[in-house]
């Protein structure tokens, strides 16, 4: 059973270096870690986001397996991998509208491991900003 705990959590008890120190993206071989992970290719993982922005179960990530920091760093495979990626969430959202992000500049990140955020919704239907301002600030 997955664990996921509200984005303030993450917020509240997080240190300041804590990314600089700890990545968790790194560490795949914890239970923990692995309780979250939902598939796996040679380059990228799907996993569950342990803190769902609007506690949407339904918030995927996906995590380059080596360290990168912005998607310019990534190695030709890894952008090759990105259509497996990108056909498994359409797989998985199916008939569900969806839409994704990827935050390229270190200000306001909650890691320093690049992830791509897939969320279920319709980004037209919503006013997206102020939704992520009461996420991330």
């Amino acid at each position: 059973m997955k664990k996921q705990f509200k984005r303030e959590e993450w917020n509240k008890y997080r240190p300041e270096d804590w990314w600089e120190k700890n990545c968790p993206f790194c560490d795949t071989n914890s239970e923990e870690q692995k309780i979250l992970i939902i598939w796996e290719w040679n380059f990228f993982h799907i996993r569950y986001n342990k803190y769902p922005y609007l506690g949407l179960e339904k918030h995927l990530l996906a995590i380059p397996n080596r360290h990168v920091v912005n998607s310019c760093e990534m190695i030709k495979e890894e952008q090759l991998e990105l259509d497996y990626v990108r056909n498994f969430m359409k797989d998985y959202y199916k008939w569900e509208d969806y839409f994704s992000f990827l935050r390229e500049t270190n200000g306001g990140k909650s890691l320093n491991h690049m992830h791509y955020h897939f969320l279920p919704g319709k980004i037209f239907d919503t006013d997206i900003e102020n939704m992520l301002k009461k996420q991330w600030f």
